[in-house]
């Protein structure tokens, strides 16, 4: 039985105790054999009451009305009571009963709403792989299986999906490594530039002309060429560091353009490998494109 139909069921059962019932007995009322009687009892009540004399007539009357009536209207009111407060016992029931019947039935409707919707997407795309089923095939079939078989195209798939990720990772270590020779390269160039830029001194060859131009009976002559020699011996410091620095920045360009070079190639395998997967694909699912869904699970089962 379905939870649609189980809710129906309680909701009507719930209606059935909540509706008060038409010619339903009440659990104080007089059953038909006892009721019976009652009449029974009235008609030799009135035989007996025939035979008796009028004064004792009326003083049987008087006495059976008095007490009769007040006892009935008790009994009458205690039974209306009861009957009430267990008609209101029985709604609140069968509220209850609703109310659980159809939190039940939400909770399991759902419940087996979603487990129906995974299963439908998964039958969906079971569906549209079709022959592609295959590819829970075992690793021994895979290996061996025949070229132009479903089982062999789908291995081919497989070898050439393997081959591009193989390939896109040394590219990627490669980009990676490129990088860093950027970096390298970059940090060169700044070095270079600091040298030249930030160094306010004269070069070398200004300050030996200075040199050659003293005069060595001038009275300042051993002053005037201590500093000079000072001064060169700055600017062939300098020199040296950007001498290096050059040296520096020319060995960073050859890493760069050679790393340059490698990850260009890798990048060229990348493609061409690419090409390859995609062919195979097609191959392997007779030239149909397959959703995004479907290729997710096709990669999943062949491990990639």
């Amino acid at each position: 039985m379905n939870h649609a139909l189980r809710l129906t069921l309680s909701l009507s059962l719930a209606a059935a105790l909540m509706a008060p019932g038409k010619g339903s007995l009440s659990p104080f009322a007089a059953t038909p054999a006892f009721a019976d009687k009652g009449d029974k009892g009235d008609k030799d009540g009135g035989s007996d009451k025939g035979s008796d004399k009028g004064s004792e007539k009326g003083s049987d009357k008087g006495s059976d009305k008095g007490s009769g009536k007040g006892s009935d209207k008790s009994a009458d009111r205690g039974a209306e009571k009861a009957s009430k407060s267990a008609e209101k016992a029985e709604r609140a029931a069968a509220r209850d009963a609703v109310r659980n019947a159809v939190e039940v039935s939400s909770t399991a409707s759902g419940t087996v709403e979603e487990t129906g919707k995974t299963k439908g997407a998964k039958g969906k795309v079971a569906s549209e792989l079709k022959g592609l089923n295959a590819m829970h095939a075992s690793p021994t079939a895979l290996a061996n299986a025949a070229p132009n078989s479903r089982v062999g195209r789908i291995a081919a798939y497989r070898a050439a999906a393997l081959a591009t990720s193989a390939s896109l990772a040394t590219s990627q270590e490669a980009e990676a490594e490129l990088a860093a020779a950027q970096a390298g390269y970059d940090a060169a160039l700044a070095d270079l530039d600091a040298l030249t830029t930030d160094y306010a001194g004269r070069s070398a060859a200004v300050i030996q002309a200075d040199i050659d131009a003293l005069d060595a009976a001038a009275p300042n002559y051993d002053s005037s060429a201590a500093s000079l020699a000072e001064e060169m011996e700055e600017a062939q410091a300098h020199a040296a560091e950007v001498e290096a620095a050059t040296a520096d920045l020319a060995e960073a360009q050859s890493a760069l353009s050679a790393e340059q070079a490698e990850y260009a190639a890798l990048s060229g395998d990348v493609s061409a490998l690419e090409a390859q997967e995609q062919a195979a694909l097609m191959e392997a699912t007779g030239g149909r494109i397959l959703s995004d869904e479907a290729m997710d699970e096709l990669r999943t089962a062949l491990g990639l």
